[in-house]
């Protein structure tokens, strides 16, 4: 197993932590500005919350 504690570069464990902090931001960048428009978009246009946030899961 890996030894999260130890001191050595382990290239798995920081490949693993850069792949986890990437995922991280991008999704509460998304969802920031996912509400931001949500606040400013008229009403029949709201549906586009949805198909931006498929857009965002497929890729």
């Amino acid at each position: 197993g890996i030894e999260p504690t130890a001191n050595e570069d382990n290239h798995h464990l920081l490949m693993a932590q850069r792949m986890l902090t990437n995922t991280t931001e991008s999704f509460l960048a998304f969802t920031a500005a996912k509400l931001a428009l949500a606040s400013v978009l008229e009403p029949n246009n709201l549906r586009l919350i949805p198909a931006l946030s498929t857009l965002f899961i497929i890729g």
